[in-house]
């Protein structure tokens, strides 16, 4: 299911999405995995939250404003399919795409599944990581909007994020702020 969705993102996604291509979808299912096992979550939760990660983006297929309500109803689709689902399993998955939504005032993400915690982390790592900014300049060709542009609203949107999970806070909290800094002195 994670690799046949993950196939089709290869073969069908818009050419014009830099940021959001198949590559950020593996990286965020890899990642929330990551993070998961390093807080020692249960092998049912892991395989949970690799569909949910697997389909994270997966409605940008269809469309670019509320592709997390597309992307949760194709997982739910594919994972009814599934024996290996309960209804709860598939609420769960569903649930947690939907909180990849990002909110423009207020918290970044709000979580309202007992898993979310990882995916979210692992859908914004990129705030820690040393290739902030590589995804930053990524993010902004997508928009088709100069950096300079983003600067003001990508520090708004770290200040106002906080990591869900305590591997999510070990792992990136210390370069998240080392980057944000950075960004406040970029010239582009």
């Amino acid at each position: 299911m994670v690799t046949g969705i993950v196939d089709r993102l290869r073969r069908e996604l818009d050419a014009s999405l830099s940021y959001h291509r198949p590559a950020h979808t593996e990286d965020v299912v890899q990642q929330a995995l990551t993070l998961a096992k390093l807080d020692a979550l249960d092998a049912h939760s892991m395989l949970l939250i690799a569909v949910a990660a697997a389909f994270h983006d997966a409605g940008f297929l269809v469309t670019r404003s509320g592709h997390e309500s597309v992307g949760a109803d194709m997982a739910t689709a594919a994972m009814a399919k599934d024996k290996r689902f309960s209804q709860k399993d598939i609420d769960i998955v569903a649930n947690m795409i939907m909180d990849t939504q990002v909110y423009q005032t207020g918290a970044v993400h709000r979580s309202n599944t007992p898993l979310s915690a990882w995916l979210l982390d692992a859908d914004l790592a990129n705030f820690g990581r040393d290739d902030f900014f590589e995804q930053f300049h990524l993010v902004a060709l997508e928009n088709k909007i100069e950096p300079e542009c983003l600067v003001s609203a990508t520090i708004d949107l770290m200040d106002r994020h906080t990591w869900q999970s305590p591997a999510g806070s070990a792992c990136f909290e210390s370069k998240k702020h080392k980057n944000r800094e950075a960004l406040t002195q970029a010239s582009f």
